[in-house]
């Protein structure tokens, strides 16, 4: 996974800074299969309290988005995702360029009305996350605009602009 514009959650001085830690979180597949995953790593960050803060925009977890406080059990030596704690106000939006041309220009578009992308390596799946401030009706309209002509598929995956 290759990251395209990871923000920095705010430092609390008065805190050690913590690194992220991997947790897994459950991925469910549709009928044909798809994703070929059946567990997504995602990136958190220890807080306190045993709770975590969502690190990254997911690919295929549902319901998530970055900033969400979560907590999560041991299974051996893994981590994995158990609650959600307290929702974020990010939405996540999931696209792919269904047309080559179009491809290069669909991250920086995203991130023109406010976006967090981070594209999957190998695939044309990206990640976005669009924070309460982004320009999400923006977004969409224009998501949706170029769905019609044929140029990129998407879904919102976590819906928190409502």
């Amino acid at each position: 996974m290759q990251s395209c514009g990871r923000k920095e959650l705010p430092m609390d001085a008065n805190k050690p800074a913590r690194n992220p830690v991997r947790v897994f979180f459950p991925v469910e597949q549709d009928e044909s299969g798809y994703p070929a995953v059946s567990r997504e790593q995602i990136w958190c960050v220890p807080t306190k309290d045993d709770l975590f803060l969502v690190d990254n925009t997911p690919f295929y977890a549902r319901e998530i988005s970055m900033g969400d406080e979560i907590s999560v059990e041991r299974r051996g030596r893994e981590l994995w995702f158990s609650k959600l704690h307290k929702r974020s106000r990010n939405t996540t939006l999931r696209a792919f360029a269904r047309n080559d041309d179009f491809a290069p220009a669909l991250i920086p578009k995203l991130r023109s009305f406010g976006g967090v992308t981070e594209k999957m390596e190998g695939s044309p799946l990206i990640a976005v996350s669009l924070p309460p401030g982004a320009d999400i009706a923006g977004a969409l309209e224009f998501l949706d605009r170029e769905s019609a002509v044929g140029n990129v598929a998407f879904e919102e995956s976590s819906v928190r602009y409502r």
